[in-house]
């Protein structure tokens, strides 16, 4: 909840729908590339029983960093490559990303009545 009224102050302060994509990436980004690589190489030296077994794959490792759920990466792929997350509580990131969408294309295509389409 505190999250979207930060959004909101974002969006309120931004010029355009990229600006704001922009500096959520930068926002997010950093962050998520440290604890990924944290995550992995973790992973890697301290899983000798392969209970995280996804942690284990680098292709999993890139994909953490896109911020998008692997199953879509994998369909469009044709299943051919299987993507997962590094670890199960990334899958957070991915509603976060689509919300940033969601919230940023109906504020910034209809600024004017922002708060009377958004609230409906």
């Amino acid at each position: 909840m505190i999250s979207g009224f930060v959004i909101l102050n974002s969006l309120e302060k931004t010029s355009s729908i990229l600006v704001f994509i922009k500096k959520r990436i930068i926002r997010l980004f950093p962050s998520m590339l440290i604890a990924s690589i944290i995550t992995y190489l973790f992973l890697i030296a301290f899983d000798s029983k392969n209970l995280f077994p996804s942690g284990h794959y680098f292709k999993n490792l890139l994909v953490s960093l896109t911020f998008i759920e692997p199953d879509l990466l994998s369909s469009l792929f044709q299943r051919k490559i299987n993507f997962d997350y590094l670890s199960s509580v990334y899958w957070s990131l991915w509603p976060e990303i689509q919300f940033y969408f969601f919230v940023s294309f109906i504020f910034f295509s209809f600024r004017k009545n922002f708060y009377l389409y958004f609230f409906q």
